[in-house]
């Protein structure tokens, strides 16, 4: 009989079923848990009120994000001024460059991968909120 077969799909469903539920149940903690660090960071850093709103919160997180990438677009900068000021020295006095640029990741595409992560960051900050028009009544 066919009887037995007919239960499989079925039970290999409700088995899907639970295994997303788990993992939706998972990523939702995790969220939270990244939302209520980054909240204890803010306040840690002065840069939000204890008790201030979800939007206010991710408001300033987001704004904190921006200026570390930026600093870290500026940091980028500078080193590679002082590898040209080092490496025109070098030329003008036949002398070998002693500063040396920090290790970074082996891969070339290591702006890319922090606009990843930044693009990232915002797309976890924005989960569930208000548009900024929404936001600013």
């Amino acid at each position: 009989t066919d009887g037995g077969n007919a239960h499989k799909p079925r039970s290999r469903l409700a088995c899907l079923e639970l295994q997303l539920a788990r993992s939706v149940d998972r990523w939702e903690r995790a969220i939270l848990a990244a939302e209520s660090d980054c909240r204890r960071l803010l306040v840690f850093f002065g840069l939000l009120e204890d008790g201030a709103s979800h939007v206010t919160a991710c408001a300033s997180a987001q704004r904190l994000l921006e200026s570390l990438s930026q600093l870290v677009g500026q940091l980028r900068a500078a080193w590679e001024d002082l590898e040209k000021h080092d490496r025109a020295k070098e030329m003008r006095q036949g002398l070998p460059a002693f500063r040396k640029r920090p290790s970074q990741p082996a891969t070339s595409n290591s702006k890319q991968e922090s606009e990843d992560r930044q693009q990232q960051w915002q797309r976890l900050m924005r989960l569930g909120l208000p548009s900024k028009q929404e936001a600013a009544m």
